[in-house]
């Protein structure tokens, strides 16, 4: 943990939200652009129960809307 580069990261990743500018956020960077945007982090997930929700409700519905090539 390096509370420094946490929070060089959350400034950054706001900073480009605040800019409307594109993002591509891999792994930690999807934490980080979570947090950022008010999202929350679960450490522990067997703590969470067997069946964890990790996505919108009806998702994907329809998937031809959200599923595409990159």
């Amino acid at each position: 943990m390096n509370d420094e580069n946490d929070e060089f990261e959350l400034t950054l990743a706001r900073a480009a939200v605040g800019l409307d500018l594109p993002t591509l956020a891999v792994c930690r960077g999807m934490q980080v652009a979570n947090v950022a945007l008010g999202g929350t982090l679960h450490q522990h997930l067997p703590e969470l129960g067997e069946v964890i929700d990790h996505f919108p409700a009806g998702f994907p519905a329809p998937p031809e809307g959200i599923l595409h090539s990159i």
